[in-house]
């Protein structure tokens, strides 16, 4: 079993345990803007190690404004089938030929030009520096989380003091030249399910170091950096990031909450639904 972990204030010492140096400070930054959501993207840099990420930020929730309907189009109808569900008509009906124009062909396909040796050559480069990885995690109280990931086949599962939640939503992250590409799973189990007042028991797990930082890796080979890399770049990113991520997690779960109670409030009505074909 190994320990690994690292402090975020100490800025100019060496991480424990092999994970390299924490940076000094923070250079570069990048901001990407679509509508309510964008992205921050910082790097920082000591020496030869490196790690970046963009970190989307959601809006407030803004409560949908409804499209108005398009009036239906007049049909002859010859036969009708009619049935009733969840409060709402459905009806099928067979209508007389409309005599509506049929819709264009869709365009002939544009030439295509052969990609040249080079850009193929950038282009193999560039998906060899991306590793894609699945983490599914576990969140306990907020406090440990119980990461599991595969390398190569082999399954690694890991105890952190971070909150991995806070990752969701990123994707990727860049570390020492390299992306890594992940989708992760991470639920929160927050309190007993007998009892919400009562904390839920976070299981049996390895002690983890006095570090503001740390995982701990309890199955696969602890040995392999290639196979911990993501997440070590993940903690590392915690280390430099850590208000942004907490901020950004916050306003996702606003988002949510508002979103959900709006939908509580404003329940959809059931709308008959018609739907006319017919024989040219």
């Amino acid at each position: 079993m190994k320990l690994l972990g690292l402090r975020p204030s100490e800025a100019t010492s060496s991480r424990s345990f092999g994970l390299g140096v924490i940076a000094e400070f923070v250079a570069g930054f990048m901001i990407l803007g679509v509508s309510s959501l964008f992205a921050q993207e910082e790097t920082r840099k000591e020496g030869d190690a490196s790690v970046s990420a963009g970190i989307p930020v959601v809006s407030d929730f803004v409560p949908p404004v409804e499209k108005p309907r398009v009036a239906p189009r007049s049909f002859r109808p010859v036969k009708n089938l009619e049935v009733r569900s969840a409060g709402r008509s459905i009806r099928s009906q067979v209508v007389k030929d409309p005599k509506i124009p049929r819709p264009p062909s869709p365009p002939l396909p544009r030439d295509v030009t052969p990609i040249s040796d080079e850009a193929l050559a950038k282009l193999l480069a560039r998906f060899q520096q991306t590793v894609y990885v699945g983490i599914g995690a576990t969140v306990y109280n907020g406090e440990r989380s119980k990461v599991q990931w595969s390398y190569n086949g082999e399954r690694y599962e890991a105890w952190s003091n971070v909150d991995f939640r806070l990752f969701q939503g990123i994707g990727e992250v860049k570390r020492n030249g390299r992306t890594f590409s992940y989708m992760l799973m991470a639920s929160g189990l927050d309190y007993h399910p007998l009892d919400r007042a009562k904390p839920l028991p976070v299981p049996e797990h390895p002690q983890l170091p006095e570090l503001d930082v740390a995982y701990v890796v309890t199955t696969g080979d602890d040995e392999n950096e290639e196979a911990l890399a993501v997440i070590t770049a993940l903690h590392e990113l915690y280390a430099d990031r850590k208000d942004e991520l907490e901020a950004a997690y916050v306003k996702r779960v606003k988002y949510a909450e508002d979103a959900s109670a709006w939908r509580k409030a404003n329940p959809p009505q059931p709308r008959d639904i018609k739907v006319s074909f017919w024989r040219r």
